[in-house]
């Protein structure tokens, strides 16, 4: 998966497995899914209706290299609307993904998203990170950020920030308020020096 920045090697052992709920020959749902690889878990239930469409993905357990969390996921109910997905846990490990932001990996379209989260922390790289993030941010299918709104802290006591992110006209405004603006731009990777 490219764009998480995951790969399973060749010859490591994974698993899969599902237990589904049939109603004759109509699948219902997925009472269980379960996943595991190497920096890899996820467990949960499925959601099917009507001519077997998705509705609804429950993640009752997400690991990925760093980061533990449960949520939900959405399907669009209609061409062109965002996929939404709800994430909260005590860590959001984004430091392989950041990683991974290549020309082949985010260059192709992608569904747009809405995205709910509420974490913890939130590792962006080694000796950066964010403590208490919450927010709501909505992603185009080139995975441009077209509106958001996230608050956080820079310390864990201390250094509260509010980032704000509002579509006008063809482009996007952005407003960043910080107890200690040096911290937030060093978090980000944008500035060590201020």
């Amino acid at each position: 998966v490219p764009a998480l920045g995951w790969s399973k090697p060749a010859g490591r052992p994974g698993l899969v497995e599902t237990v589904r709920r049939l109603d004759g020959p109509r699948l219902v749902g997925t009472e269980l899914f379960r996943a595991s690889a190497p920096e890899l878990a996820l467990a949960g239930r499925i959601s099917f209706g009507p001519g077997g469409r998705l509705q609804r993905v429950d993640v009752t357990e997400a690991r990925l290299f760093g980061t533990r969390a449960t949520g939900d996921v959405t399907p669009p109910a209609r061409g062109g609307a965002p996929w939404r997905i709800a994430l909260r846990g005590p860590t959001l490990d984004l430091a392989p993904i950041l990683a991974a932001q290549d020309a082949e990996a985010y260059g192709a379209d992608r569904p747009p998203l809405s995205l709910a989260l509420r974490f913890d922390r939130v590792l962006l790289g080694p000796e950066r990170l964010i403590h208490r993030l919450d927010g709501q941010v909505a992603a185009g299918q080139r995975g441009t950020i077209a509106e958001a709104r996230l608050s956080g802290r820079t310390a864990e006591e201390g250094g509260e920030f509010d980032i704000r992110v509002v579509p006008r006209g063809g482009g996007r405004d952005v407003t960043i308020e910080a107890a200690d603006a040096g911290a937030l731009l060093a978090a980000l990777g944008i500035s060590g020096a201020i």
